[in-house]
């Protein structure tokens, strides 16, 4: 919790190694004036400080070489630091969210040779970035477990030929949110050990590299939102570490394949949404014991839904299922274990809640035929919409047996029958949408079902009950709220009529007549009404003037 500045007698420390002043509360500027005496400096980290601001000369060179050097979340910006050309034994580079916005120097190429990690996330960096080889890093220290590459959340664009010169020994890229294009490179046989790979939110175009099934040890892979076209590669059915998959939001087409179902075993998060893809939803996605998100919706699939969704076992509370950490740079795990999902209408991007978060998404597609009543044994699935379909049949009976619903959305199909009382036993549902089917009878009224609005059930002519304003046969008459004062001539208060108000206004004329004007026409009724009003004021006067004094002498912290 230290704050305030950084001392330049910090200087007198002229044998000092390592400085770590990293997540505190300090401020200030820091110069080359803090550090012009650090000649044996090899590990400096000021990162997450986010008052400081760091200022060098352009021209400085520094009296050390340092090996590692994380200045995240520091002021650095606005152009690329160039006295990092002058550190030639740099391992270590961490300078996400430090306010930089410039291009990437061309000898920064040169500088990267050596680099193991490095971290430029989150600033404003533009344009090319420079097509390097990493070949040339040495790994014989077991310390080091492989290269991490974290740009993601800048605007740099152009092709990534340079991933081509990345090291087998490559753990981590992550280039989302960019504006990369192009094809991509087939040359990921050359990155063995890769883990983690995200190039979700940029411009890429083309088929998947068919090199991407020689990725042994791939456990996160994240393409959304990009153009990517064709089906995908039958050569990843060899990526049997995958955890997260995430096509969503492309133009991918074809079959699911069925491979996924015995290839995927460890998979969590299967996410394919708003692509071309058709045919039936293969039985043996249900094999994947360990999904927690299956969103298959924005498709073009038919068919049935697969009766045998409870083998997702991770859906269900006996199945004790606990998410299991990945292993990774310490600085760059806080990218990994996120996913976006469609949640409740809206786009959302998952992190480290993704573990809570347990979805079925099957909607806007040509399912047909009934829901299956074994769906209800997913007793711990927190989602489940299956609208925009063409289901028929009725809503299962025992759907109340889905106490941990939060969401769920069955609208716009062709549903047919009454509501499940069970529904009502649903105790944590926050949003409810049957709307647009052929549903009939009386809405529940038990506990919170009538606590969704009437747009939760519209689109449904033979519903009745709250909160619709259709009452059901043998209901008490529901009054329309659209009717005015004029359409109650007909109610039971047929007293009140036209004599009546003109009755009340006689009597109230006469009533008001005969007091005023006893006290305007009666002198010592006068007299004794007048000065009735000024001890009223008196009265006033007094309160006030004694609250004022009271308030003057009331301190103002009280």
């Amino acid at each position: 919790m230290f704050n305030g500045t950084l001392s330049e007698t910090i200087g007198g420390m002229s044998k000092l190694e390592r400085l770590t002043l990293v997540s505190n509360h300090l401020e200030g500027l820091i110069t080359e004036n803090h550090l012009t005496n650090f000649s044996r400096l090899n590990y400096l980290d000021l990162s997450y400080n986010s008052l400081v601001s760091i200022q060098f000369s352009s021209h400085w060179v520094p009296p050390f070489q340092v090996e590692a050097l994380y200045l995240a979340r520091c002021k650095l910006g606005p152009e690329f630091p160039k006295w990092l050309r002058t550190q030639k034994q740099l391992r270590y580079l961490d300078i996400s969210l430090a306010q930089i916005s410039d291009t990437i120097p061309n000898w920064f190429g040169d500088q990267a040779l050596s680099l193991v990690y490095l971290n430029a996330s989150s600033n404003q960096i533009y344009g090319f970035f420079p097509n390097i080889s990493f070949s040339m890093l040495n790994f014989n220290n077991q310390n080091r477990s492989g290269l991490a590459l974290d740009l993601s959340r800048n605007q740099i664009s152009g092709s990534v030929t340079f991933l081509c010169g990345m090291s087998i020994s490559t753990l981590s890229i992550d280039l989302s949110d960019n504006l990369f294009s192009g094809q991509i490179p087939d040359c990921f046989a050359n990155l063995q050990s890769l883990t983690y790979l995200n190039l979700a939110n940029n411009g890429f175009t083309g088929l998947i590299p068919n090199s991407f099934g020689f990725l042994p040890f791939i456990e996160f892979l994240h393409l959304r939102n990009n153009s990517f076209s064709g089906a995908i590669p039958i050569s990843m059915m060899n990526c049997t570490t995958l955890k997260i998959i995430d096509v969503g939001k492309n133009r991918l087409i074809g079959e699911i394949p069925t491979w996924l179902g015995f290839s995927f075993l460890d998979l969590e998060v299967l996410s394919m949404p708003q692509n071309e893809f058709y045919g039936t939803i293969p039985s043996n996605l249900c094999d994947l014991g360990y999904v927690q998100v299956l969103d298959l919706s924005s498709n073009n699939l038919s068919g049935v839904i697969p009766k045998c969704l409870p083998n997702l076992t991770s859906m269900t509370r006996k199945d004790g299922f606990s998410y299991h950490e990945p292993f990774y740079f310490s600085r760059f795990s806080q990218s990994i274990d996120g996913v976006n999902l469609m949640w409740k209408g809206t786009e959302f991007e998952y992190k480290k809640g993704l573990r809570l978060v347990k979805l079925i998404d099957l909607s806007s597609n040509n399912l047909v035929g009934k829901i299956p009543s074994e769906i209800t044994k997913l007793d711990d699935l927190v989602g489940l919409n299956l609208s925009r379909n063409k289901l028929t049949g009725s809503i299962p009976q025992d759907i109340g047996r889905m106490m941990s619903l939060n969401f769920l959305d069955f609208s716009r199909n062709h549903l047919s029958g009454g509501i499940p009382s069970s529904l009502s036993e649903l105790s944590f549902l926050g949003v409810l949408d049957l709307s647009y089917n052929y549903l009939s009878g009386k809405i529940p009224q038990e506990t919170h079902m009538v606590t969704f609005n009437e747009l939760s059930y519209t689109g449904n002519p033979g519903l009745c009950g709250r909160p619709l304003i259709k009452s059901c046969p043998g209901d008490e008459t529901r009054q329309d709220p659209k009717h005015t004062a004029n359409d109650n001539d007909d109610s039971d208060d047929n007293f009140i009529t036209q004599g009546f108000y003109i009755a009340m206004g006689l009597g109230f004329g006469i009533a008001f007549g005969g007091i005023f004007g006893t006290i305007l026409f009666n002198r010592s009724s006068r007299h004794t009404y007048l000065q009735v009003l000024n001890r009223v004021e008196d009265y006033v006067y007094v309160r006030v003037e004694l609250m004022k004094a009271r308030l003057r002498r009331t301190p103002q912290n009280e």
